[in-house]
């Protein structure tokens, strides 16, 4: 029998002892993510897309009568931007994000730091770091890390450093690669490891992450029919697609 993505999160809580979670919501129906928040069963959301943020956060779904980014504010839930992040959406990353995980390079912290700077808001940012050396992922090299640490930033508050592995890892490497992410935060007296998703996040934990990010086994344990069901227009989408699928 499938479970309520809350009751998946209370499952999963015990195994990351003290370690943040951050549920990653992109892809779920507004109804979903609202019900979510209203549980209290996370105060850290992440989102990986700006377009797919402010199409379901900045947007009214009748019958609420508040956007998901008013009610994430008046619960105090953290937003977490954890996807590739282009310069040019920087602006509006920093004006709605709490954490900002996944700066990349020198030029887009310089570009955070810029935009942040014309509020007066000191951004909250983690380094990502391609631990894995893979030529697929973006990140800065673990030589680089020292570099960034020492650029001066006023509106910058770096809190520790993110990574995404390479696909097609042993557990051996999965957890070497996690382990050494982890005694770079040691080294740089950094706060946040933030490392671990839905297929790694034990041997994350196992290497010291204290804040993992995950999707896709919480909601997946989440009958799909009832996520359709929450929000009734992609309801209608779905019976649309079937009855044309079934005249044909």
């Amino acid at each position: 029998m499938n479970q309520d993505p809350t009751k998946t999160i209370k499952n999963i809580l015990p195994e990351i002892k003290n370690a943040t979670l951050v549920v990653v919501t992109k892809n779920q129906p507004f109804k979903t993510v609202e019900k979510l928040i209203f549980s209290g069963a996370t105060k850290d959301i992440g989102e990986s897309r700006w377009q797919e943020f402010q199409n379901r956060f900045l947007i009214k779904t009748p019958p609420s009568t508040k956007t998901l980014y008013e009610t994430c504010i008046e619960n105090n839930i953290r937003l977490h931007f954890i996807g590739h992040l282009q310069t040019n959406k920087a602006r509006d990353i920093v004006k709605h994000f709490d954490l900002i995980q996944s700066v990349d390079s020198i030029k887009l912290l310089e570009k955070i730091n810029k935009e942040a700077s014309l509020t007066g808001k000191i951004q909250k940012v983690l380094l990502e770091v391609n631990i894995s050396k893979d030529p697929k992922k973006h990140g800065f090299k673990a030589e680089e890390v020292q570099m960034a640490l020492s650029l001066p930033l006023q509106n910058i508050q770096i809190n520790g450093l993110m990574t995404i592995l390479a696909e097609n890892l042993t557990e051996k490497q999965q957890l070497t690669q996690f382990e050494q992410l982890k005694a770079l935060t040691t080294i740089y007296e950094l706060k946040t490891v933030s490392m671990g998703m839905s297929g790694d996040y034990k041997l994350a934990i196992q290497a010291g992450a204290n804040m993992i990010r995950l999707g896709s086994i919480i909601f997946n344990n989440f009958d799909f029919k009832t996520v359709l069901l929450l929000n009734k227009e992609d309801y209608k989408v779905s019976q649309s697609k079937q009855k044309h699928t079934n005249a044909n």
